[in-house]
């Protein structure tokens, strides 16, 4: 299989590696890559699949060379092909499925054609496909981006799977790729990078263009921004003007289309290749560094301090009641019995905390915590001996 890439670089499908082949291919990529969509409405003029539609074509332009294979149904309108149709020298990827479906805003949930996974399934999901990718030997992964909501589940799932294991993972968003001074000189004073607007709308253009429906809608001009210069994030429910999208679809066109392809491959390919030209991360097999231990509590001090824990992850939905009340109890029995036997207790705690995380009653990162404090509970015979009965 390592043979059907061309000697100029290139893409091979994931979902077309024989598993016999998966260990010397994964050997001769220089990295994997990963397209992250939605099904999401954009407007009548735009389609479900707008995300995706972006997000499988900037990934399949992120290694050029030869015929630049893509998975069979993958990329429309042969996007594999670099803009321009010319294959380049470039390094060799493995294109992965692509993921449809995402966590959506308010903002598009109630429209038709919103397909939206809770957010917390969305950062689990996709921590379990970056890892997979990672342990089939592809340490290094290329994430592409077509939806703006992915920016945060996907990066809270890249940051979980780094501490699991030896990985360089590179998060690009096809919308950032064109800057805002770019798209201004683009289409004029009139905004154009809103959800559904005319910057969007270019994208699907560039490859697919039978997918979208100019005349279907006249412009909604977008509500104006903040008047202030200082970075934001501002949520609201419904913004007015709004109908799932706002945007001057009129400025989309042929031209505008082809540039913004261009542009945004181009740069995706010269962060690709600064990027696999880097070291490698160093191996996550390395010992941490030792720390001193911090000062062990009682078990009054634990008991407190522990319900305090329970009761915020509770309180943000972190934890099921019945867990809760599983732990208390577990936590009472280091009370009982002889000090000497306390440590095999806290063990048994520790089991129950990572057996309510694997049945997904318990968060990670309350799990954690809870363990942090086991850590500090003086296990020695003659500890706190006023908290034993």
């Amino acid at each position: 299989m390592s043979a059907a890439w061309p000697a100029g670089g290139g893409l091979v499908p994931a979902a077309r590696i024989p598993g016999g082949e998966l260990a010397a291919v994964a050997e001769a990529a220089d990295f994997a890559v990963l397209p992250v969509g939605a099904v999401e409405w954009h407007g009548p003029h735009l389609p479900l699949g707008t995300d995706l539609i972006l997000a499988q074509g900037f990934a399949a332009e992120s290694a050029p060379g030869g015929d630049g294979a893509v998975p069979s149904g993958g990329t429309p309108d042969g996007a594999a092909t670099p803009a321009g149709g010319h294959p380049a020298a470039g390094p060799r990827g493995v294109l992965f499925p692509a993921v449809p479906y995402a966590a959506c805003p308010g903002q598009t949930r109630p429209w038709p054609g919103t397909v939206a996974i809770r957010p917390e399934i969305a950062v689990g999901y996709l921590a379990d496909v970056i890892e997979g990718i990672v342990a089939a030997g592809f340490p290094r992964l290329l994430i592409v981006n077509g939806h703006d909501a992915n920016m945060s589940t996907v990066r809270a799932a890249m940051e979980w799977v780094s501490g699991r294991r030896t990985a360089s993972l590179l998060l690009v968003n096809w919308f950032q790729l064109v800057t805002p001074a770019e798209t201004a000189e683009l289409y004029g004073p009139l905004p154009a990078r809103g959800h559904g607007g005319a910057y969007e709308t270019d994208g699907v253009l560039g490859f697919d263009p039978g997918a979208v429906r100019l005349d279907a809608v006249a412009d909604l001009p977008p509500r104006p921004k903040l008047p202030v210069s200082h970075p934001y994030v501002l949520v609201e429910s419904r913004p007015d003007p709004w109908q799932g999208w706002s945007g001057h679809v009129s400025l989309a066109g042929e031209e505008t289309s082809r540039r913004v392809r261009e542009l945004a491959a181009t740069r995706l390919r010269e962060v690709v290749a600064a990027w696999v030209a880097a070291p490698p991360p160093a191996s996550n097999t390395a010992p941490p560094p030792v720390t001193a231990r911090p000062d062990p509590i009682g078990l009054r001090q634990l008991a407190a301090e522990f319900a305090a824990v329970l009761v915020r992850a509770q309180a943000r939905g972190e934890i099921d009641r019945k867990t809760v009340e599983q732990l208390r109890d577990k936590l009472a029995e280091l009370n009982r019995g002889k000090p000497k036997d306390r440590a095999k207790r806290v063990e048994d705690l520790r089991e129950r905390l990572a057996e309510a995380v694997e049945e997904q009653r318990l968060s990670a990162d309350t799990a954690a915590r809870l363990d942090a404090l086991l850590d500090r509970v003086d296990t020695g015979s003659g500890g706190d001996e006023e908290d034993d009965d």
